[in-house]
This record gives structure tokens, C-alpha cells and sequence, in this order.
């Protein structure tokens, strides 16, 4: 009689642990059946009901997903992607970056165009280690007008007034 006793408590545990599990994974629907298969298979029930796919872990993650989806929406200006500057090679034709003053493939000058986000537009060029031969022209333009202020052939203001010209300021 001990030993039917015993069974039936095994049994009940046994229903009550799988079913609970069911639940906790989401399955609440089949909760009882799967406490009536649990009551009669035992530890396979239980094992058959812990292989089971988390369906309250896959709702979670889903939710996720659609709240994630919803506030990319929410945000009205995604940022924009990085601006390309390029420049085409005049004489092989190869695209180069916009910080290169030459050709990587045959080493040719840069032109003065280059290609913006796929437009051709004039751009500045980069600055470079070199001086320019512009500059010698500056400086020697203005000694002369130095010179002439210091001869007294112009006045100070005319000397000035060249000056901010040549400087382009």
C-alpha cells in the first residue's frame, strides 16, 4: 500500500514539475496535458518539456525587435553617410583619393576637378609641404613696392593698399 502511495506522489510531482515548466516557457495553453503526460511518463516528460523552444523568450525578443524597429522610425534625420571627394586620373583614368596630389597608378598632376558624391565640381587643392611659385612672385612684387615707398615715389597708403591686394586680404 506504501509503495502505491509512494507512485502516486512521484507521479503527481513529477506532473506538477513538467507542467510548470511548460508554463514558464510560455506553454500555458497545454499546461495540463502536459501535466497528464507528466504524471504518467515521469522524468521523460519533464525532459521531452525542457527541449522545448522558449516561446516567452521569443516573444520577448521579438517585441525587442519591433520597439527597436519603431524608434529607428522615431528618429526623424538618420544620419547621413560620410561625403566622398574623389578625382579622376586625366590620363589613365583611375579614381584617386581627394588627399593625393598624384596618380597612384601612373603618377600623373591632379587636375583642378574632381568627383563629388558622383558630380564633377572644381575643388580647392590640398594643402601642400611646398611653396608655391606665387609666393616668390608675392615677395619679390613686394620688396619692389617697399623700395618705392622707401624712395619715396609712393606713399604709404598706396604701398598698403597694394599690399592687402597682393595678400588678397
Amino acid at each position: 500500500m506504501y509503495i502505491f502511495i509512494g507512485v502516486i506522489i512521484w507521479a503527481l510531482i513529477w506532473g506538477a514539475v513538467t507542467r510548470q515548466c511548460m508554463v514558464n516557457k510560455g506553454y500555458e495553453e497545454d499546461a495540463d496535458a502536459w501535466f497528464i503526460i507528466g504524471l504518467f511518463l515521469g522524468i521523460f516528460a519533464f525532459i521531452l518539456a525542457y527541449c522545448k523552444p522558449d516561446i516567452k523568450k521569443q516573444q520577448q525578443e521579438e517585441m525587442m525587435r519591433k520597439q527597436m524597429m519603431n524608434m529607428n522610425q522615431i528618429i526623424p534625420n538618420p544620419p547621413a553617410p560620410p561625403e566622398k571627394f574623389e578625382w579622376k586620373c586625366s590620363k589613365c583614368g583611375e579614381i584617386n583619393r581627394v588627399n593625393k596630389n598624384r596618380c597612384f597608378k601612373c603618377g600623373a598632376e591632379r587636375d583642378t576637378e574632381i568627383i563629388y558624391n558622383g558630380k564633377k565640381e572644381q575643388a580647392p587643392q590640398p594643402a601642400s609641404s611646398q611653396p608655391s611659385a606665387n609666393t616668390g612672385n608675392i615677395a619679390d612684387e613686394l620688396k619692389k613696392y617697399k623700395e618705392l615707398l622707401d624712395s619715396g615715389l609712393i606713399s604709404e597708403e598706396d604701398y598698403i593698399a597694394k599690399k592687402k591686394q597682393l595678400l588678397g586680404l
